[in-house]
């Protein structure tokens, strides 16, 4: 299990009435993992690596599970590439936005990181 993972339960309190937060918490279980999967499948088989990021979006749908940052910076969502910094992607930080440009297809992805410090200061 992920450090992430164990740092998301941690912070999670459970409602005991609810089970649409159990299967919340299952579901973003399970897309960390395909994460873990996809990055450690990337260098021997990219298209099972490809394979888990479909299925981890698909998950994240279909449950209605907001994906955290870290999950959607680790992979290119044009051509589902798991991005390895050095290798496949180019992250730049230009005040407070993350650019990052995918390797194998060229498409640039932008994110607004003041929005993440403001929700962790808050």
């Amino acid at each position: 299990m992920s450090k992430k993972l164990k740092n998301y339960k941690e912070k999670k309190t459970m409602n005991a009435h609810s089970t649409r937060t159990g299967t919340k918490d299952i579901a973003l279980e399970r897309v960390y993992r395909l994460l873990e999967l996809a990055q450690a499948e990337h260098a021997k088989h990219p298209g099972r690596s490809k394979r888990y990021v479909q299925l981890l979006e698909r998950i994240s749908t279909r449950y209605r599970v907001r994906m955290p940052l870290e999950v959607k910076t680790a992979y290119c969502k044009h051509c589902k590439t798991v991005w390895k910094e050095g290798h496949n992607v180019t992250k730049r930080v230009k005040g407070t936005m993350l650019n990052a440009t995918c390797g194998e297809c060229g498409k640039p992805k932008r994110f607004n990181l003041a929005a993440k410090t403001k929700k962790e200061s808050s």
